[in-house]
């Protein structure tokens, strides 16, 4: 039997989560650190662009198998989407235990993952003003890891203690799994998934089961060749989407694995820009 190095898996899925950081600008506003809640990972790099707005908003959700990764995996990102007139939020969050952690006390299991991100959403909303934002144009994009995140901004909501909701108005979901019931093949997968949820059944975790019809239009991109997260986690959840009359569009990238690898980057950004703007002047249920 081979050993699959744990490790060296979570290191390359972190790796995956970015994007290649050839849409860096040459000049634009500067990322700047801001702390979307008190606690120590609810952190965020956050570019605001030029003009008075307001603007569209995008919450922008790293990878890395939930126990590894950094909001800098989409510092790029994050200045292409400042640098065409939208204000970017790129996120650390909680993570959770590795496999064979030392001290796996010193990780947070799920949900604290997705109230991280639930977090950020009120920090956004709440700050509209200040940043020139309008609050009813969110996007989520997350990669990976991230994806499952970004999937449950979309298919579900809450309201903080200021009456703010936590549902976002489009999703973009990179090689994201949303159903982790559906055990992947790969071993390093299963253990990855087993760090986030711990001792609670992996279906509390898959944004697939709390799709209806108030979900956020949501855009998926997967690679063909996908092993790690298999590509029907796309197309499983976009039918889930359209059955409750939500709108979902399925990018297959023929032959690409996990991640952004020989990704047409320009292609791909175009798609998800105008993804967004038509997800955006969809009428609100």
């Amino acid at each position: 039997m081979t050993r699959i190095d744990i490790g060296a898996a979570l290191r390359l899925l972190a790796a995956f989560a970015m994007l290649p950081v050839a849409m860096h600008a040459a000049a634009g506003a500067p990322l700047r650190t801001v702390a979307y809640g008190p606690l120590p990972a609810q952190v965020a790099s956050l570019c605001l662009p030029e003009g008075g707005g307001p603007h569209a908003a995008a919450l922008l959700i790293h990878g890395g198998g939930w126990s590894a990764g950094s909001r800098d995996a989409f510092a790029g990102l994050a200045q292409w989407f400042c640098d065409n007139g939208v204000v970017a939020m790129t996120i650390d969050y909680r993570l959770a235990p590795a496999p064979g952690a030392d001290r796996p006390e010193s990780r947070a299991r799920w949900p604290a993952q997705r109230e991280d991100a639930r977090q950020a959403v009120w920090w956004l909303r709440e700050h509209a003003d200040s940043l020139h934002l309008d609050p009813h144009r969110v996007l989520a994009l997350g990669g990976s890891a991230g994806g499952l995140l970004a999937g449950w901004l979309g298919t579900s909501d809450q309201v903080d203690a200021q009456g703010t909701h936590a549902r976002v108005d489009a999703v973009v979901s990179l090689w994201g799994p949303w159903d982790l019931t559906d055990a992947p093949p790969r071993s390093d997968a299963r253990h990855m998934i087993a760090g986030l949820v711990g001792d609670q059944p992996p279906r509390e975790a898959s944004p697939i089961f709390q799709v209806d019809g108030h979900a956020a239009p949501t855009l998926f991109v997967h690679g063909t060749a996908d092993t790690l997260v298999p590509p029907d986690q796309s197309s499983r959840a976009c039918e889930a989407l359209r059955a409750a009359s939500v709108p979902c569009e399925v990018v297959m990238l023929e032959g690409q694995g996990h991640g952004p690898a020989h990704v047409d980057m320009g292609r791909l950004l175009a798609r998800i820009a105008a993804f967004s703007t038509s997800a955006f002047a969809r009428p609100r249920p």
